[in-house]
């Protein structure tokens, strides 16, 4: 975890003035959860760079003392009045929106930095060791925890790369509008899915966030006693057991299938019988020759299922379903074939010259079957996330 170069994002508004729907809003006090909040972290084992942001133009001279007390790790502590340069019925929404601009376009730490976790400021992570080694366990593009039919983003802590911060979380995070039930929580979500569908990789189900501190929206402080830190930790592996079964991984379905053959000195004989044993019921049949090296395919079908069968030479089938990929090479002397499911990508590509594969489908010609474009592709595929 030492090696992980990350930054933490801490967004603060000590004076929220009259903005709706924050029940915490006692100056005073929102400045003691900052300044303990603020301690937590740069006193954490595993920070290196932190980037505190305060957007109510108030006296932050505690925390740029604090900040030079602590010269082994990188902070910055930048500030802005950017609070009160909206109408507070839009949300606070938009101004978390204004805080990640200024941190993008003026903090020295992010332009040397690719990995971001955006934390609500006034909360500590007490379990954040184990969220910062399932971010690195994950290796994706976005850390993040989706609900509600995947309209519904965990708001206290995500994370992802530069990028999906510039690309994505900003621009949908400028749309945020309380009036308009467009709360933060629902454009992060959107960011993700829109990362997502464009090919950026999502985390499974991440480590659910032990948080000390205050909820802003009631004033109510959290609570996490054992008896719930132990469902949240069981609910966890249900669902990331649930996500890697079959049912949801479509890459499980594939299959070699072993052909029968008949081999004497003259020759072999590979007989294809369409019974109830076949793999699929047959509606269609076509071949595919090509030269060495060139591809075919790279579509995905919505329903048909395919089964490859090498007549001559090699070939190699590369598969993609959600975030995994998987090739297999045959050639016609293993008396073997590969069963593609729908709702995988697949490309062909011919490893010998004037290679020959014969494909059994279970559906006949459709048009409206074939998804040709990947991005198209990855959209379908998020719509099949219902957690």
């Amino acid at each position: 975890m030492k090696d992980f170069d990350f930054a933490i994002i801490l967004t603060s508004t000590i004076n929220p003035g009259d903005m709706p729907n924050v029940a915490r809003n006692d100056t005073e006090t929102r400045f003691n959860d900052y300044k303990k909040s603020l301690n937590f972290w740069i006193n954490h084992k595993y920070t290196k760079k932190i980037i505190f942001i305060e957007n109510s133009g108030s006296d932050l001279t505690f925390f740029r003392t604090l900040a030079k007390s602590n010269q082994q790790k990188e902070i910055e502590i930048l500030s802005t009045n950017s609070n009160n340069s909206f109408d507070k019925k839009i949300g606070k929404g938009y101004g978390h929106y204004l805080c990640l601009k200024e941190v993008f376009n003026s903090s020295e730490i992010s332009k040397k930095t690719n990995f971001f976790i955006d934390i609500t400021g006034r909360h500590c992570i007490n379990n954040f060791n184990f969220i910062l080694k399932d971010i690195i366990s994950n290796n994706t593009d976005i850390y993040n925890n989706l609900s509600n039919n995947l309209k519904y983003s965990e708001a206290s802590i995500y994370g992802g790369s530069k990028k999906f911060f510039l690309e994505y979380v900003l621009p949908e995070l400028e749309r945020a509008n309380d009036t308009a039930n467009s709360l933060f929580e629902n454009r992060i979500a959107s960011a993700t899915l829109k990362a997502v569908s464009s090919g950026m990789s999502l985390s499974k189900t991440p480590v659910y966030p032990d948080i000390e501190g205050y909820i802003g929206t009631n004033g109510k402080k959290f609570k996490q006693n054992i008896f719930k830190k132990i469902k949240l930790f069981f609910f966890r592996k249900l669902k990331i057991y649930f996500f890697n079964h079959k049912k949801y991984w479509n890459m499980k379905k594939i299959k070699i299938v072993k052909l029968k053959s008949y081999i004497k000195k003259s020759g072999k004989l590979v007989p294809i019988n369409f019974n109830s044993k076949f793999p699929i019921k047959v509606r269609r049949i076509f071949y595919i020759f090509g030269k060495k090296d060139y591809y075919r395919g790279d579509h995905a079908h919505k329903k048909c299922k395919q089964l490859f069968i090498p007549v001559s030479g090699s070939i190699s089938l590369i598969m993609k379903s959600l975030d995994k990929e998987k090739t297999i090479t045959l050639n016609s002397k293993s008396d073997k074939a590969i069963l593609v499911p729908n709702l995988v990508w697949c490309r062909l590509k011919f490893m010998t010259k004037n290679a020959i594969v014969l494909i059994a489908c279970n559906r006949k010609y459709e048009f409206k079957d074939y998804i040709e474009k990947y991005k198209d592709f990855r959209k379908i595929e998020k719509n099949k996330w219902r957690f």
